[in-house]
């Protein structure tokens, strides 16, 4: 048994490591553009509706559009997926400029994340799911990071999670 588990935490260390992205492209990219295109693909989910809250104007950030749409993806699934025992699952995506940055948030109505996991959401291997490799998030916090901004959530039980995405505008 204790070679097997030896093995199995080989195997997450070399995931791990495979989740170490390059940095990719920095360029101008339309942030709302980028929603769009997430948006799109998980069109053909039944039983979810998106509320996007449009801005008047492009949000222009300086990213690497391929990260920035898995990033996207990543945390979009994540919520479909917590709102399983929904009869509808929404999920609302909606923009806060203050002028240097902009803040991305994405709120679901799904079973929300425990108190006692919500310090490990962020750490390789870590999940709360019975599927996955506990790297998603893991990855999506190492991409932030690398385009100069951050993330943080906000969750209850039974009621929701909100994940907030911090970019820096492109001036």
């Amino acid at each position: 048994i204790i070679e097997q588990i030896d093995a199995l935490a080989s195997i997450a260390t070399e995931f791990s490591n495979f989740a170490r992205l390059p940095s990719g492209t920095l360029e101008n990219i339309d942030l709302q553009e980028v929603v769009k295109t997430a948006i799109q693909l998980f069109g053909d989910e039944t039983k979810v509706r998106f509320k996007h809250h449009l801005q008047d104007s492009a949000i222009i950030i300086r990213a690497d559009k391929e990260q920035c749409l898995r990033v996207l993806n990543n945390i979009i699934k994540n919520a479909i997926q917590a709102c399983v025992d929904r009869e509808e699952a929404i999920i609302e995506i909606s923009y806060v400029i203050d002028g240097k940055s902009v803040e991305l948030q994405i709120k679901d109505n799904g079973c929300g994340i425990a108190l006692e996991e919500q310090a490990r959401i962020f750490e390789p291997n870590f999940t709360t799911k019975t599927t996955g490799s506990g790297l998603g998030l893991s990855m999506v916090k190492n991409i932030m990071q690398g385009f100069g901004g951050s993330i943080r959530f906000e969750s209850e039980l039974q009621k929701g999670t909100s994940f907030f995405l911090h970019f820096p505008l492109q001036s």
